[in-house]
């Protein structure tokens, strides 16, 4: 079934990881996410454990390799975010990951992203981490516009808050 297939799929990406032939697990890892766009899983039990087991793939390997960049991961968690977009947590690591790497368009978009899913979950904490974050990625690009944009995104959203001084002043 389709089913199996992605189970395969995911247990190959897996295999792959461990025998640390990270790009082969990788290729592995997206065929899953492709086949999970598809459609391709149907049975709500086996969907629901196969989405932790995707998520538990990027969760861990981020655990294992915390201290080692790896563009790798990025493309792993960057995949995972954009299969299962309402994953706040997701998000923000993938923008925390593509800032640490320097991959500031892709951070600036996802802590854009986390700040809309948090907004939709009326999660302050996690808005305020994800637009004080789009700010420290706008201000690494040196881009003025990017820069206003992140700026007044966190004041329109948060006015309250306790670095809207520091914002406002920029």
């Amino acid at each position: 079934t389709q089913e199996e297939r992605l189970e395969i799929s995911l247990a190959m990406a897996e295999l792959y990881y461990d025998l640390e032939s990270i790009k082969k697990s990788v290729e592995f890892y997206s065929q899953t996410l492709d086949g999970w766009n598809k459609g391709w899983c149907q049975q709500e039990t086996k969907c629901e454990n196969l989405q932790k087991r995707l998520r538990n793939f990027v969760v861990n390997w981020s655990k294992k390799k915390y201290k080692t960049l790896d563009p790798q991961l990025l493309h792993a968690f960057m995949l995972y975010a954009n299969t299962f977009k309402s994953d706040m947590e997701i998000h923000m690591w993938t923008a925390h990951l593509a800032l640490k790497l320097k991959n500031l368009n892709a951070a600036t978009e996802f802590y854009i992203r986390t700040a809309q899913l948090a907004k939709n979950k009326s999660d302050a904490h996690s808005l305020e981490g994800a637009r004080l974050g789009e700010i420290e990625a706008a201000e690494q690009t040196q881009n003025t516009t990017m820069q206003i944009k992140a700026y007044d995104h966190y004041l329109a959203e948060l006015p309250q808050e306790k670095k809207v001084h520091e914002v406002k002043y920029l």
